[in-house]
């Protein structure tokens, strides 16, 4: 499919049928918490300075308290739009391990990544220089 070689040499492959429902969900949180909280941090300050960007109860709230009710909304939403899109991808892949093995690539925790070199071109003369 991608012809493209990696950008590390220690790319692992696993292939499995499911994956733990904790390990998903874990996977669902940290990525939407990683888009979620700062997006709404940023409408709550935007909302400190007086923007309509926070809303309480249909109403647009803004100052302090504005700043204060985003910060008390990034978990709630976060939370409540992962637990919806969790529970897509659970079943989503539940199905498709049903009629093929998943297979995901990985870089093992213990090892650093090492960046491909790029080959080395020479220019002008090839010989070396004997002096």
């Amino acid at each position: 499919m991608n012809d493209t070689p990696p950008l590390v040499t220690n790319v692992r492959k696993i292939r499995l049928r499911r994956i733990k429902a904790g390990s998903l969900f874990k996977l669902v949180l940290f990525s939407n918490s990683a888009i979620f909280v700062p997006l709404i941090v940023f409408f709550g300050v935007l909302a400190f300075f007086g923007a309509k960007t926070v809303a309480l109860s249909g109403e647009h709230v803004t100052g302090l308290k504005g700043l204060i009710t985003a910060l008390i909304m990034a978990p709630f939403f976060t939370l409540f739009f992962s637990l919806f899109a969790w529970i897509g991808a659970y079943i989503g892949i539940r199905v498709y391990g049903y009629f093929r093995p998943l297979e995901l690539e990985y870089v093992p925790a213990g090892e650093k990544p090492e960046a491909i070199q790029p080959p080395q071109t020479t220019t002008g003369n090839s010989a070396p220089d004997r002096g």
